[in-house]
């Protein structure tokens, strides 16, 4: 009886550090193929830089409100000039208004790292969507201009989340509290 009891206890944790690792695995390639995606979008800003030419004032008040980024490359899109480039090896982008002020950056993220709530909603009312993109956009409050994702203009900070399903990509507004709200088909 005591080896049976034995048996199944080893059985038991064998079979639990078997999915453990199954998702350390995958959270590692997910993070392998963000860092991949991150060097691509880098690459592409630094062949916009090489077209479009952003202002001396922009450059200087980038440096002074992001004192640690590395890497950074200028464009300008939409009446904004824009600035992708890495921090706490994070590829961001920062968004300035006419005035070289910053209105707000975004960020790409894994489907994973929205909120709970806001994942099991997603998955729920999309089952047989797949997810192409999710955006983190975090408004500057101290400036009262409004950052334009989706030719619509966004006044606060939160996440949106591009699912596809045959010809149709519809994006979705999450709330930093992982409320989930449709935004518009594209």
């Amino acid at each position: 009886m005591k080896k049976i009891l034995l048996l199944a206890a080893v059985v038991l944790a064998s079979t639990t550090l078997l999915f453990a690792n199954e998702g350390d695995r995958k959270q590692r390639k997910e993070e392998r193929i963000e860092k991949r995606k991150d060097r691509q979008e880098l690459r592409r800003a630094k062949r916009a830089q090489e077209r479009d030419e952003v202002g001396i004032i922009v450059r200087g008040q980038f440096a002074d409100d992001f004192p640690s980024a590395k890497q950074p490359v200028f464009s300008k899109s939409g009446g904004f000039s824009i600035v992708t480039f890495m921090q706490d090896q994070k590829l961001l982008k920062a968004y300035y208004d006419t005035d070289n002020e910053l209105v707000g950056t975004t960020r790409k993220l894994a489907f994973t790292r929205l909120p709970d709530a806001a994942q099991k909603k997603i998955l729920k009312e999309y089952p047989d969507y797949t997810v192409a993109s999710v955006i983190k956009f975090e408004d500057n409050e101290d400036n009262a201009d409004d950052m334009i994702l989706y030719n619509s203009a966004i006044p606060d900070d939160g996440y949106f989340v591009e699912v596809k399903k045959d010809n149709t990509t519809r994006v979705l507004q999450v709330t930093l509290s992982g409320d989930v709200n449709f935004f518009k088909d594209l």
